[in-house]
This record gives structure tokens, sequence and C-alpha cells, in this order.
């Protein structure tokens, strides 16, 4: 693959553009045997796509016993968690926790905890910190972390187990704030708790959701938000909501305040710091413009790509600070990002059509922060200019 990439433009970019003030990530839900990736209802000019990105399912051979097929709500078995740092998808129905690779679902570890953890029932609630790589779990009842492994079928004691505050509901799902430190637990009653892990002090509150009333299956933390605000969505199983102690404003990625889960009724829920798309290309046909990893801040790894390209065409990629709502005219297709883009990079497409883009991000980046790309592709074979879907990513917390 021949590139030219211009990185130190592309990384001084972040410094100029952090204006921005939206997000654009997505959520993870889970139903049976099946992981969901979505986004919320759609908002201005019809953006983002979506809400639905995409499915996998659970059950896939392994070395050892994978998750099952989990029952739908009201049961409170099961959850769903995203290592934002490592890229894989982590699924719990219960009795056994496996790690999924993104973009498919293949099994890369998976095991049973009764060895480490004796005491737990089965689990409920599932969260991953991934700074450390520690899986957060609780039964209802207890809390623990386990450090899972990179591949394999055995697990690891990290934090020791405790018992949640006696509040008279069932706890539900688990997040860490990696600002705070501290570890957020849904409840079956509506009540949610923040503690420190291993326990000892901690605080309760009732969000004032008007849509999904509990109990709550789910929570999430909006990672990408600014930090210290305490954004939450909160799922009852069929609807989703973003919720915060004064009111959430509207988002990229989020620009209804409630929005329906997309299949089934889900038994957890997970932030990512995937990329989303809007728009269409032109020719309808004509290469997608999309990226590879998660936007934490640091991701030396994260990549923009462009896939399904002509070969040998010269790709051109642009960056800007907002979307360009309403669309515009432009070579054919249509601008989906701000006329102010900026180019950030160009390369050759190659014989598989697939063209990635290293574009690494630095840590320390602020949030809310959220950047809008658009590739140019001028195709010599028909002499003619091929304009990519647009395509956001917002800076996330690991």
């Amino acid at each position: 693959m021949h590139t030219r990439v211009h990185a130190a433009l592309f990384l001084s970019l972040f410094a100029t553009l952090a204006a921005a003030a939206a997000s654009a990530q997505t959520l993870y839900t889970l139903h049976g045997s099946f992981v969901d990736e979505q986004v919320g209802s759609a908002g201005p000019c019809g953006y983002p796509n979506g809400p639905y990105q995409g499915s996998f399912q659970t059950l896939a051979p392994f070395g050892c016993a994978t998750v099952g097929t989990l029952p739908a709500p009201p049961s409170l078995l099961g959850d769903v968690a995203v290592d934002r740092v490592g890229d894989r998808i982590w699924v719990t129905d219960g009795p056994t926790i496996t790690g999924y690779a993104v973009g498919g679902g293949t099994p890369l570890a998976s095991f049973g905890f009764g060895a480490v953890l004796p005491t737990f029932g089965p689990l409920t609630g599932l969260g991953c910190d991934g700074a450390s790589g520690i899986l957060w779990v609780t039964d209802g009842v207890r809390a623990a972390g386990l450090l899972p492994p990179t591949t394999g079928c055995a697990a690891f004691l990290a934090v020791p187990s405790w018992t949640l505050p006696d509040l008279f509901t069932t706890y539900t799902d688990v997040d860490r704030d990696p600002v705070s430190g501290d570890l957020y637990f849904s409840s079956a009653s509506g009540i949610v708790v923040v503690q420190p892990p291993g326990g000892g002090p901690f605080e309760s509150f009732a969000p004032a959701v008007t849509g999904a009333l509990p109990p709550h299956y789910g929570i999430a933390i909006d990672h990408s938000a600014g930090a210290g605000t305490s954004t939450l969505l909160l799922t009852d199983g069929a609807l989703i909501e973003r919720v915060a102690p004064g009111g959430a404003p509207p988002t990229f990625y989020w620009p209804q305040p409630v929005t329906p889960v997309v299949f089934g009724a889900t038994c957890g829920l997970a932030y990512s710091a995937h990329g989303i798309t809007f728009g269409t290309a032109f020719p309808p046909v004509g290469p997608v413009h999309d990226s590879r990893g998660q936007s934490t801040s640091p991701a030396p790894g994260f990549e923009l790509g462009l896939f399904g390209g002509p070969a040998g065409a010269p790709a051109f990629f642009f960056l800007a600070n907002q979307p360009n709502c309403p669309s515009t005219p432009l070579l054919g297709g249509q601008l989906w990002i701000a006329p102010s883009a900026t180019q950030v990079g160009q390369g050759l497409v190659p014989a598989s059509g697939d063209l990635l883009f290293p574009a690494p991000i630095p840590p320390f980046l602020p949030t809310p922060l959220t950047l809008y790309t658009q590739v140019l592709v001028f195709d010599a074979g028909s002499a003619s200019w091929k304009v990519t879907n647009g395509h956001a990513f917002s800076i996330a917390r690991p």
C-alpha cells in the first residue's frame, strides 16, 4: 500500500478544532444470543446514519464454553461491556463471560468465574475499565473486579468482592468513571449508586428519566461528555435515555433524549468510542468512509479508512470541526463536512480497494470534542470524482 500521511498536521489540528461540542459514538445492547450496535434516532439533516450499526451472534465455537442465549427482561441476567482501549466486546449470560473481536464477533477469551468468586450468583451486570483491563461484575448484591485473559479460558481476581449498599433493590449493571475512579451501578428500582471500587462511602440518586422508566436493565456513562458532568445512558429494556443533572443537551450521536432499542428487549448496555457515518456516497455504489479502532485519548492505533475504492486512485482525506447541515453539492456528490475543512492526508488506493490512514490520537485531549471527516477520490479510469459519505468521531475517556 502506498500512502502519504500528514500525521503531524493531523495531530496539530486537534488543538485548533477544539471548539466542536457534539458527540459521535455508539452503544451496544444485548438480546437473546445477539449483540447489537446502535446510535440515537436521527437529528437535524437526518444525521447520523442509523440507528442500527451492526450485530454479531454470541454463540460461536471456541476452546471452552462461550456465552449462551439470554432470557429477555424482566430477567435481570446478562450484560454487555466494551473495552475501549483493547477494542473488544465482553458479554455475560450470568455464569460465563466471553470476549469477542469487534467486526464479526470472533471469540477471543471465555471463562467462568466460580473458582475466583465462589459466593457469587449469576451476573446481572458487567463493566470494563479499558485503562487497567479490569472487568467489573455484579450479581445484584455483590461486586468485584476480575482480570480477564487476553486469550484462553481463565481469569484472575483483581479486586475482592464486597457487598453493595442495601437499598432494598437488585443491582443490574455497572460502569466505571475513569475521571473520578468511581463505579456507577444501575438498579431495578431506578436508583443509581456511586461507590469506589472495593466499597466504602457511597451516594445514591434517582435520575430524572421521562421515557426509560424503572426497572433499569443497563447503565453506561457517556465517556465523550464533559468530565464530571455525570452524563448517563439508562435503559428499561425497550428505550434508552440520556440523562444528566440539570439536563443532557443533544449530541450528534444522540440527538433525541430517548431512542428505542433497535432489536428486542436489551438486558444490557455499554458505551463505545467507535466512529459513525452520516450522509451517502456518490456514486451510491462508491467507496465508503469509516474508521477502525476507538477514538479514546490516547489512541495511537486509531485509523481512518476508505473501503471499496478504485485501485490506484489517489484519495484525499479532509477534517473539519462541524458537519455541513444541510449538505451542499460537491463534484456530483455532497459535501457533508464544513466547507472550512482542511486536507490532512492522501494516499493511493491499493489493489484491495481498502486504504487505511493512520490518525493517532494524543493523550489529554478535552471532552466534548468531535471531529468530522470525508474523503475525495479521483478515478482516472472514468475521469471522475468519487465523493464519500461523512464520518464523525468523538474523543472519549479510556
